[in-house]
């Protein structure tokens, strides 16, 4: 791989956490007024929620690399699934 495309593979997985960084500390004023908790305690939050991440990454490529790519998507996926829906689905 030339230095161009490790450097724009570099930039694409960037995104994802700066988004989601992003996301938390929008977040972190309606945290403080919903939560009534003061603003050092809920930027503890977005620390907890970045180091989470940061432990999340290599444990996901490891466990892709263990079961392959194919068996996790499908546990992921059904995961997803089960967790947006699971609720909705009627009892038997």
């Amino acid at each position: 791989m030339n230095i161009v495309g490790l450097a724009a593979a570099t930039m694409i997985a960037v995104v994802p956490t700066v988004a989601a960084a992003t996301m938390i500390n929008v977040g972190i004023p309606g945290i403080i007024a919903g939560w009534s908790t003061d603003p050092k305690a809920a930027q503890w939050l977005s620390s907890a929620f970045l180091a989470s991440l940061t432990l999340a990454l290599p444990a996901s490529a490891w466990v892709t690399n263990r079961f392959g790519v194919r068996r996790v998507a499908a546990w992921t996926s059904a995961l997803l699934f089960f967790s947006a829906f699971g609720r909705r689905l009627p009892r038997v």
